[in-house]
């Protein structure tokens, strides 16, 4: 099918009212001023809009790749979509403050999503939202593998081998990177439960297929398929 054409997303936005605003007062001191919005404009302004530009150029470059996947996908409509224009503009402010990879593909996989026509209640949108605000990569990273724990070559062949066992344990011994000490572990874990996004316990002990099954909620399960790519 033809690509529907859609209007190029903007690359600089007048309305960076905290940003303006230093640079204008900087300017007023005196004898600092000139020297002081150049390196603002340096250190701020510059990786700034390096990043908008990234951001606007891969959603509409996402959203042209929707429209030429899914039948029936009006692009033009999108405009008139007050779901969809709140929902860029808070995403697009969290992905101007997130430095991470994962944090911004689930930020460009919830403006995909509600541009597929994905609707949640506006209370529960606002709670995505704000976990992939609060939550570091590492909250997401450990969402996914409970998801879905035998996806991970790791871990899966660790439980494979184990008669009797904990999660916590598994986890542990095959990703470092989330345990470097128990305390981290544990404190990613408890953000995740408080949240009701996960079981309560990864150290109770359970037999070699119970170490296989998922530990997701159903209410963490719809939040991580709505940070995913809805053509996944």
């Amino acid at each position: 099918m033809d690509r529907p054409a859609i209007d190029p997303f903007p690359t600089d936005d007048d309305r960076e009212f905290g940003y303006g605003v230093a640079k204008v007062t900087l300017g007023a001191l005196p004898g600092l001023g000139g020297a002081a919005q150049e390196l603002l404009d340096k250190l701020v302004g510059s990786p700034l809009q390096k990043r908008r530009e990234a951001w606007f150029a891969a959603i509409g470059l996402a959203l042209a790749d929707l429209a030429e996947r899914v039948e029936g996908f009006d692009a033009e409509a999108l405009a008139q979509d007050e779901v969809f224009v709140s929902t860029v503009a808070r995403a697009t402010q969290l992905a101007l403050a997130a430095h991470g990879k994962a944090k911004r593909e689930a930020l460009r996989n919830i403006v995909l999503n509600t541009a597929a026509g994905v609707r949640l209640d506006e209370a529960l949108l606002g709670s995505f939202l704000s976990y992939v605000e609060r939550f570091s990569e590492a909250h997401l990273k450990l969402l996914a593998l409970l998801a879905d724990p035998m996806a991970d070559p790791a871990y899966a062949a660790d439980a494979r081998g184990t008669m009797m066992g904990s999660i916590n344990g598994i986890i542990v011994k095959t990703h470092p990177d989330l345990a470097r000490d128990e305390e981290v572990l544990d404190r990613l874990h408890d953000d995740l439960a408080r949240e009701n996004l996960v079981n309560k316990s990864l150290k109770v002990m359970m037999s070699g297929s119970g170490l296989q099954n998922p530990q997701t909620t159903p209410y963490g399960a719809a939040f991580l398929k709505f940070i995913r790519d809805p053509q996944a």
